[in-house]
Parts: C-alpha cells; sequence; structure tokens
C-alpha cells in the first residue's frame, strides 16, 4: 500500500525530497489474529463401548492462509492416567479460508469405575507468519466420574439365602457387601419392614469408607417375656437422603425368632380330688375336669389325659373312659372333659 504525499508545498514546508511514498505489508499473522482455544474448558462422559470423541474448538479473526500448529496432553488430577487417552500428542490444521478448526481428544474406553479425571491440552507451537494467543493456549478437560466409583450395597448372597433362626436374647450379625468402585464413602440406612418391634436397634446405618467392601449389621433379638409364636424379621437396605448410594440385590433379608416364652402355653388341672357318686340303673353320675394353660394361647392344643391309679378295685371298674383327649382352641384358656362312674 503506497501513502503518497499530496497538496502543493506552501512557502514554509519543506521541499518534497524523493522517495516521497513508503509500503506497508500487512501479513497473515496480522491480518488473521492470534489463534487459541475458543473455550478453556470442557467435559465428557466416557463410554464403556466404544472411544469418546471430545472436540476442541481452535479458533481465529481472520481466514487466510492455512494455521498448522501442534498440541500435546498433560495429566492435572492424580486420578488421570495417559491410557485414559488414545493419543497424547498431535496436530490441528486451520485450514486456508477458515477461521476455525476443532482439536479432536479421543477418550479411551473402559469399565473400570473412576472419579473425575482432569488433564490439560496445550497448544505447543504453531508455524509461521501464525501466532497464538498466550492467554489461550490451554484447555482443560474434565472426565466426568464413570463405571459407578462409589459400586453397589447388598446383603451377601451366600449368606442372604440361608435359613437364619435367632433366638431371644441372643445375637443376628448381618452381613453386607460392596461390590464394584470402592472410591467413594458410602452410608445406607437398615430398615426392619418386619419384625421390628423385636430387635435393637429397629433402624440403623452402615458405613463403607473408602476401599471398605463389607461391613457387619448387629442387632440385639429383645428379651421381652412375652409369650409369642415364630416371628420373621426382614431387613432391607435403603439409600438414605443426601447418599444416593446404588442399592443391588440382594437388597432384604430374613431371619426367624422362633416361638418362646411357652407361646402355646403351660396345662393343667383346675379342678382336683373331685368325689363322684356311683351310677345307679336309671342315673349316670358324672365328674368334669377343666384344664387351663397359662402363659400363651397361640395354636390349638390337644392334651391326653389317663387314669393311672385306683383304689380298693381297679379304676377300669370304677369309672370311663379311663383315657382321652382334650382340646383347647386357639386364643382360648380352657376346655372340660368329663367322665362317668360305673355301676355294679
Amino acid at each position: 500500500t503506497a501513502l503518497p504525499f499530496t497538496g502543493a508545498p506552501t512557502p514554509k514546508t519543506p521541499k518534497i525530497g524523493s522517495p516521497s511514498s513508503v509500503d506497508i505489508t500487512v501479513d497473515a499473522s496480522i491480518a488473521n489474529g492470534p489463534v487459541g482455544f475458543a473455550a478453556s474448558t470442557f467435559s465428557v462422559v466416557e463410554s464403556d463401548s466404544t472411544d469418546t470423541k471430545v472436540n476442541l474448538l481452535v479458533s481465529r479473526q481472520g481466514s487466510a492462509g492455512a494455521a498448522h500448529m501442534t498440541w500435546a496432553i498433560t495429566g492435572i488430577s492424580s486420578s488421570f492416567n495417559d491410557s485414559d487417552v488414545v493419543q497424547r500428542f498431535g496436530t490441528v490444521t486451520i485450514n486456508n479460508g477458515d477461521s476455525s478448526a476443532n482439536l479432536t481428544v479421543l477418550i479411551a474406553r473402559d469399565t473400570v469405575p473412576e472419579l473425575n479425571e482432569l488433564f490439560l491440552v496445550q497448544l505447543t507451537s504453531i508455524a509461521p507468519p501464525q501466532s497464538l494467543n498466550p492467554s489461550a493456549v490451554n484447555a482443560t478437560v474434565t472426565i466426568l466420574a464413570n463405571d459407578n466409583p462409589g459400586g453397589f450395597i447388598s446383603f451377601d448372597p451366600t449368606f442372604a439365602n440361608q435359613t437364619l433362626s435367632y433366638t431371644e436374647g441372643s445375637t443376628a450379625v448381618l452381613k453386607l457387601i460392596r461390590t464394584g468402585g470402592t472410591l467413594l464413602s458410602q452410608l445406607v440406612s437398615l430398615v426392619a419392614i418386619t419384625g421390628g418391634s423385636d430387635i435393637t436397634p429397629s433402624i440403623r446405618t452402615a458405613f463403607f469408607g473408602v476401599g471398605v467392601t463389607s461391613q457387619n449389621a448387629v442387632y440385639i433379638i429383645d428379651n421381652d417375656n412375652i409369650p409369642e409364636i415364630a416371628e420373621t424379621v426382614t431387613i432391607k437396605i435403603q439409600q438414605r437422603t443426601g447418599s444416593p448410594a446404588n442399592i443391588a440385590n440382594p437388597h432384604t433379608v430374613s431371619f426367624t425368632i422362633p416361638k418362646n416364652d411357652d407361646a402355646n402355653g403351660v396345662v393343667q388341672f383346675i379342678t382336683r380330688g373331685q368325689s363322684i357318686l356311683e351310677s345307679t340303673n336309671t342315673t349316670t353320675h358324672f365328674a368334669n375336669y377343666t384344664v387351663s394353660r397359662s402363659a400363651g394361647l397361640f395354636g390349638a392344643i390337644t392334651v391326653n389325659w389317663s387314669v393311672t391309679a385306683g383304689s380298693p378295685r381297679p379304676y377300669s371298674n370304677v369309672m370311663k373312659p379311663t383315657s382321652g383327649l382334650v382340646t383347647i382352641p386357639d386364643g382360648v384358656a380352657m376346655a372340660v372333659f368329663s367322665v362317668e362312674s360305673v355301676r355294679d
């Protein structure tokens, strides 16, 4: 571009000499402006099955000529490994006529539980006459936590499939396990969805610290001295608010507390030492005996009775029947049976 002097000199101005014009050349580095990343932070979700592309936009103001750059990756977080990316070095080109291009980084696929991984992508050089923008040569990429770094919480499957029974006053120990990742602390609740009134505590927690794969949940089977039939206690693992742990199967386990404290009752006679008149041809005399049960009234029960002594004659010649059964229905405390005297 020529910039000539124009106009005739006034009497007070100097004479125009030669050369009276200069040329200014605007090269590509000035016309296009410096090259750099359009953004400084990026994030990506890793795939288990295919390598994942993350495109980092590199841009300039102009579009004249091609811009050839080199780039390199370095780790930022301790969780990042070189194997997390397919390629750590490379080149990227903004073609003539374009003002931008994508720098593509491939995230290597895997199924390994991982926390957030951070790495730096840096534009390391550019071919003259283009230039780099010193404030835009770095971009941070985060591979988001993946493959469940906190793992899955469940009851031990071999333990949960057993038939478990604990008597009153004993201790129940239930084993929980964590599979998969152990990179995060996890806290879960254990809730008794049935039988909670018979154990202490009925609600509790289990904490898995980083690296911990198993925990025991301990319960005391209450000794309440109350007659009870067999009861089933079912414990369920549940998420806690603010601690969204992943729960896996089996997430429930059941055990039985056998019947206790004389659940079917203690049987005894109420009436003893009765007298009975001897029956005649016209009159039959009876004696009624009441059998009662104390403590528990659960279930119908049947009791055998028999006459085992007699004086002065054999008891079979004195009364009948000499043996039998008496049934006390469920929830009932007493029943009566009768015998009659034998006439002679």
